[in-house]
C-alpha cells in the first residue's frame, strides 16, 4: 500500500485565528437544517405535511436546539465527562460550551431530536409520529452531509484496507490509537524518530521538564490554599472571641495551633455553626471534625 493518499484536508474552509474559523463540520450542520426546512416547506405547500409555513419554521428552531444541546451534552457524558468540572477563566468559563473544539454525538443528537418532537407536539397539538417522518427526510440529508464533514475531518476511519484496495486512505492521526491499542506499532516509529533528529534522551528531558512543572505547579497551589487556610482559621477564631467574651476568646486562641498547624491538608468536615471554605486540592484533604463547646471553646480533632 506505498501508492495510498496519505489524508491532509483541512477541517477549515476559513481560518480566522487559532483554531477558530468556518469549519466544514458547521457548513453540514447548517446546510442539513436548510435543506431540511426547505423539504418541509414544500411538503406543506402541497397539503402533505400537518403544518403551516409558520408551524414549521418554529419546529425547525426546536429541531435546531434539540441538535445541538443534545448532541454536545451527548459527547460530553458518554465520551468526555471531565469537560462538566472543566472550568475556565476566560470565554466561555466552562469546557462543556467550548464546542469550537470538537465533540457532538449522534445518539446524544437522536434524544434531543426526539424530545424536541415530543415537545413541539405537546405544545401545538401535533402528532409527534408525524413531526417524526418529516425529520427523517431532513435528517438523511444531514447525515449524509455529516459523514462527508467526518471525512474531512479525519474521523470515523473505518476498518484496514487490504494490499489490493486501490482508493484506501492513510489517515495520519490513527498513529494515536496505538498507545492504547496497537503498542506492536510503536517500535516502527525508531526510524522516523532517528531522521527527524529526535533521540531518547530528548524525549526523556521533555518528559521530566514536563514532570517537573506539575509537581511546581502543585506547590504553588498547595501554598496558596495554606494561606486561605490560615485567614480563614484566624477569622473563624476572631468570630468566636468576639462572641464569647475573654474568657472564650483565650480558649479560641489555644485552640488555634492544632488545627492551622495541618495547612494545605486540613479541609473539610466543617459543624454547621462554623462557617468555612473548602478551598484545598481534593487530593489533599484530610477530614478535621471543628466543634464549638456549650462555653465557647473551639476544639478540633482529626
Amino acid at each position: 500500500m506505498s501508492n495510498v493518499w496519505v489524508h491532509n484536508l483541512d477541517p477549515f474552509l476559513i481560518k480566522f485565528s487559532g483554531n477558530f474559523g468556518i469549519r466544514w463540520y458547521s457548513l453540514a450542520y447548517l446546510s442539513g437544517f436548510a435543506l431540511g426546512f426547505l423539504i418541509m416547506a414544500w411538503m406543506c405547500k402541497k397539503k402533505r405535511a400537518n403544518l403551516t409555513l409558520d408551524e414549521a419554521s418554529d419546529f425547525l428552531t426546536y429541531l435546531i436546539v434539540g441538535v445541538l444541546l443534545g448532541g454536545r451534552l451527548g459527547y460530553v457524558l458518554f465520551y468526555s465527562p471531565d469537560l462538566l468540572t472543566d472550568f475556565r477563566p476566560g470565554f466561555p468559563f466552562w469546557g462543556a460550551l467550548a464546542v469550537w473544539e470538537g465533540g457532538m454525538a449522534s445518539h446524544g443528537g437522536f434524544i434531543g431530536v426526539i424530545l424536541a418532537c415530543i415537545l413541539f407536539a405537546w405544545r401545538h397539538k401535533k402528532d409527534p409520529l408525524h413531526l417524526g417522518d418529516l425529520t427523517i427526510l431532513g435528517t438523511s440529508i444531514g447525515f449524509f452531509l455529516g459523514r462527508i464533514a467526518n471525512f474531512i475531518n479525519g474521523e470515523l476511519m473505518g476498518r484496514v484496507a487490504g494490499d489490493g484496495v486501490r482508493w484506501a486512505v492513510k489517515f495520519p492521526q490513527d498513529i494515536y490509537r496505538w498507545i492504547g491499542y496497537e503498542t506492536e506499532k510503536l517500535s516502527s516509529l525508531t526510524l522516523t524518530m532517528k531522521e527527524l533528529g529526535i533521540s531518547e534522551a530528548d524525549d526523556k528531558k521533555r518528559a521530566d521538564k514536563k514532570e517537573q512543572d506539575r509537581k511546581e505547579a502543585d506547590t504553588r497551589d498547595a501554598a496558596a490554599a495554606e494561606k486561605r487556610h490560615n485567614e480563614n482559621v484566624a477569622r473563624m477564631m476572631g468570630q468566636a472571641g468576639a462572641s464569647g467574651g475573654p474568657e472564650a476568646r483565650g480558649s479560641a486562641q489555644r485552640s488555634e495551633g492544632p488545627s492551622s498547624g495541618y495547612g494545605a491538608k486540613v479541609a473539610a468536615k466543617i459543624r454547621p455553626n462554623i462557617r468555612y471554605s473548602e478551598e484545598f486540592p481534593r487530593s489533599l484533604r484530610t477530614e478535621v471534625e471543628v466543634r464549638t463547646l456549650p462555653d465557647g471553646t473551639i476544639t478540633s480533632r482529626r
